[in-house]
């Protein structure tokens, strides 16, 4: 298996205050290509609308929304975003 740049998973619950700073953070000090596999656990994490507006005004198509596909948690968003970098 060949990867041409790095996935970067990223557990996010309610972090509307913080995800600004991280996907920040990654632009500066990542560099090689990556893309960002943000995984959360419901539809009405306050996080999700600021990481949609970023991608809207940045036209950011590194960055991935995806949801947890286990019952929740840090441990199952790990999961789903390891089953996402390996199915594509």
């Amino acid at each position: 298996m060949s990867f041409d740049e790095i996935q970067i998973i990223v557990p996010v619950y309610n972090e509307a205050d913080n995800i600004l700073n991280t996907l920040g953070e990654l632009r500066e000090k990542v560099k090689t290509a990556y893309t960002i596999l943000i995984i959360y656990d419901f539809d009405g994490d306050n996080t999700l609308p600021v990481v949609r507006g970023h991608i809207a005004e940045h036209g950011c198509t590194n960055i991935r929304l995806i949801r947890n596909k286990y019952s929740g948690g840090v441990l199952n968003a790990i999961k789903t975003g390891l089953r996402s970098v390996l199915t594509g």
